[in-house]
């Protein structure tokens, strides 16, 4: 809707205050799943990622479970980001490579190289162009990228 690209707009430009106050009217005057995202998505932006996982807590869409997610990442709780991705559905439908190089991501900072190689190799069978899942394959000593 109109009101959400107007949030967006906001974030896009990283006028996070603006994008806080109105995604913060937008998800309270009309709730939903997407208007969740767009509010939590701004709580990440400005690393607030306990605000945005309060929010967060009881989401299923496949959107809000990445960046639900991405906050338990950045807050170093591996194993609930981990959890967060793989709890519903199929990674590779519901997230695609962002939701490989994520799990890759988990798996190398939990010390498992085997099975983060496992995840970036899929990420980048998904998306070739995923300098990030090759990068971190190269740290892992994977010559064959």
């Amino acid at each position: 809707d109109d009101f959400s690209q107007v949030v967006r707009r906001y974030l896009d430009s990283y006028q996070l205050e603006n994008a806080l106050a109105l995604a913060t009217v937008l998800y309270h005057e009309q709730p939903s799943e997407t208007h969740l995202s767009l509010l939590a998505d701004t709580f990440i932006r400005r690393r607030s990622y306990h605000e945005a996982l309060d929010l967060l807590q009881s989401a299923t869409e496949p959107r809000n479970r990445y960046l639900k997610a991405i906050c338990f990442l950045n807050l170093g709780s591996l194993r609930e980001a981990e959890d967060s991705i793989l709890c519903c559905g199929s990674v590779e439908q519901d997230l695609g490579a962002a939701g490989y190089h994520l799990l890759g991501v988990v798996s190398k900072r939990a010390n498992r190289p085997d099975q983060a190689i496992v995840y970036f190799r899929k990420c980048l069978a998904l998306d070739p162009l995923s300098f990030d899942s090759f990068k971190a394959l190269c740290d892992l000593g994977v010559s064959d990228v």
